[in-house]
């Protein structure tokens, strides 16, 4: 029994100790091994992603952890950390080789919203990152946001803003509620005695409670505060 390594036409002769012989012939294929070829990439934490390999016939992927199937051309994985997955690949030929697939699961950015909320009409938040990626709002014509972060009441309402970063994963504020600007109309104004006590009424609205603050003329200007709701 011999080994051979290489493809070629091998030739046998045997004798016994009368001296008679015997001859053969064999052919020996060496057949190329499969180029397997699978692509790692990249995914935002809770994303799947699905892994393909070529170059085979038939596929066997390992290890056993965060995919769908270990076998076939196309797996689908969603790892909660980076990982490599090795595929092997087995063609027509029984031959077998192998290649890995290195999935690299990136963060979620953390977001959130600073100072006041809710907001005036024309009032402003800030929210946190400020550099780094986009921020977008859920609805501009309620409230703009710039990609430092910085918000803008535009109307009435609630809206919420995403930020994209540089992997390009995305996190969600919660809403930011923008309130309209208090209106306050005031009434029983015009020319009166000296000794007359003229009463004037002011009508607000809005969303109460209001605090309404009023100067008076005379001798010197006063400012008076009231809370009413």
């Amino acid at each position: 029994k011999i080994s051979v390594t290489d493809a070629g036409l091998y030739h046998v002769e045997a004798s016994n100790l009368e001296g008679c012989k015997g001859y053969d012939t064999i052919v020996v294929t060496v057949n190329a091994l499969p180029t397997v070829v699978a692509t790692g990439t990249s995914i935002c934490a809770g994303d799947s992603k699905t892994l393909t390999a070529t170059g085979a016939a038939t596929y066997t992927w390992s290890p056993n952890t965060s995919i769908t199937a270990l076998t076939g051309a196309a797996v689908t994985v969603n790892p909660v950390s980076t990982i490599t997955y090795t595929v092997e690949g087995t063609d027509a030929n029984g031959c077998k080789n192998t290649d890995t697939a290195k999935v690299v699961v990136n963060d979620l950015p953390t977001v959130s919203i600073i100072g006041t909320n809710p907001i005036c009409v024309n009032g402003t938040a800030t929210l946190t990152p400020t550099t780094g990626g986009a921020w977008a709002s859920s609805n501009d014509s309620l409230a703009t946001v710039t990609n430092t972060g910085e918000v803008r009441g535009v109307s009435p309402g609630s809206a919420t803003f995403t930020f994209t970063d540089g992997n390009g994963c995305q996190s969600t504020t919660g809403a930011v509620t923008v309130q309209p600007l208090p209106i306050a109309s005031i009434f029983g104004g015009g020319t009166f005695c000296m000794e007359a006590s003229p009463t004037l009424s002011v009508e607000l609205s809005g969303n109460p409670p209001y605090t309404l603050e009023y100067t008076v003329a005379g001798m010197g200007t006063q400012i008076r505060t009231a809370t009413t709701s």
